[in-house]
């Protein structure tokens, strides 16, 4: 969600600035511009001079990042390290779409001269940890490379990403994992709200005790506002799932009562890298558990080939719509060991399957996902569809993790998989 923007000429006399305009006047078009920095105001927004008359003419907004808020413990470190970096030096803001936002601020990738070389400030803090990763929609330059940046960061728990930086958080002994369902079922049986609720951000305790997140600060993509809501503890082993949407608060699902959708879809099909990410920050202002898609590191499938479709029945004989469950995948897991099938995604478009975080398939076992209609069992789910969702001319069903890794597909006709 965003802020209202401020008008530029208003806030442009708030700060008792003259007003430049950093963008041109074509909507959308790309900038290019130089400018020197004189003051940083925090680790993703510096005060700059873009005639050189020393004197401030605009305040610019990073592209790609969101650094922690002014009065949070992580704050002055994430102003330090981007003035370390920028603060009095002749900069290029670029972008690609010459955008403003909140407040009026125009958002530009900060290329900033390192030696011989031009460094991206995002990246640079992205990093350190200094941030997490913010895309924004049409800035697309660069943005792969903050990912990764900020992915590796959070590998090696570093700045932001220390869980005990800012002290000993609530449970801390407690490891907390997130996963975000960014995709909802096509099809339009279920209400706006319905499929708005199918957006949902998980987080499971696998730790020994109870351990209560209500109220601590939800950040999803570039709302910075929101709060887990309440419903007390997440059992040892149990989750929660906080759903975009309206709803009544339970004990293992939560609402946020967003008007709007607000996750992304990833780019798993190649194209323009999209995605975002979703972090979960206690009381201390330490990140305990986040999730970004789509992935960049360590993407090896996490079963090591086991869990498999054994078998996509996608045109049975006679008339499917007769017999919808006549229509149906299996998967089964070709391991020895067990396999928690609740940490993967089934796409089977308009379908997108999330199964319980506590399901497991035993080695050797197969679970079968009818079309049709009946009652959910550990091994036998169904996706109540009015018609046939697996088209005879070409389609493909989809096994992956939440955040894109693929597992496992099986095309058919015209469709294809995603490309290792």
């Amino acid at each position: 969600m965003r802020g209202r923007l401020a008008r530029p000429a208003l806030w442009g006399a708030l700060l008792g600035l003259p007003l430049v305009l950093l963008a041109p006047l074509h909507a959308d078009a790309g900038t290019t511009l130089t400018a020197k920095v004189v003051r940083v105001i925090d680790g993703d927004t510096i005060d700059v001079d873009t005639n050189h008359d020393h004197h401030i003419d605009a305040r610019v907004r990073l592209l790609g990042l969101d650094a922690p808020e002014h009065g949070l413990c992580n704050f002055q470190a994430s102003k330090a390290a981007l003035a370390s970096l920028v603060k009095h030096k002749v900069v290029t803001l670029v972008s690609d779409r010459g955008r403003t936002g909140i407040m009026g601020r125009p958002e530009r990738r900060v290329l900033v001269p390192v030696g011989t070389e031009l460094v991206d400030a995002s990246t640079w803090m992205l990093q350190r940890g200094w941030a997490v990763w913010m895309p924004r929609k049409g800035e697309h330059t660069g943005s792969y490379e903050q990912h990764v940046a900020a992915d590796q960061a959070a590998a090696a728990q570093l700045g932001w990403f220390n869980p005990t930086r800012c002290g000993a958080g609530p449970s801390q002994e407690d490891p907390l994992v997130m996963e975000v369902s960014y995709l909802a079922d096509a099809t339009y049986l279920l209400s706006v709200n319905g499929r708005r609720n199918q957006e949902f951000i998980r987080i499971r305790n696998d730790g020994p005790t109870p351990i209560t997140v209500d109220g601590w600060t939800l950040r999803v993509g570039n709302n910075r506002s929101m709060r887990v809501p309440p419903g007390g503890p997440i059992p040892p082993g149990g989750a929660i799932e906080v759903h975009i949407s309206e709803g009544t608060n339970t004990p293992t699902d939560r609402y946020l009562n967003s008007p709007v959708p607000m996750l992304v879809d990833a780019s798993i099909d190649g194209g323009t890298h999209l995605g975002m990410g979703s972090y979960l920050i206690d009381p201390d202002d330490d990140i305990r558990a986040h999730m970004t898609w789509p992935c960049t590191i360590n993407c090896a499938d996490p079963t090591g080939g086991t869990l498999k479709f054994s078998h996509v029945e996608y045109d049975p004989a006679g008339i499917e719509n007769y017999n919808m469950n006549s229509e149906y995948l299996e998967i089964t897991n070709e391991g020895t060991a067990p396999v928690r099938t609740g940490d993967f995604v089934i796409e089977e478009f308009p379908f997108v399957t999330e199964l319980p975080p506590d399901h497991f398939l035993q080695p050797g076992e197969t679970m079968r996902i009818s079309s049709g209609r009946g009652d959910n069992s550990r091994l036998e789910r169904f996706l109540n569809a009015p018609n046939p969702p697996m088209h005879n001319e070409g389609g493909r069903v989809l096994l992956r993790t939440y955040d894109t890794i693929v597992v496992d597909c099986f095309a058919w006709g015209s469709a294809s998989c995603p490309p290792h």
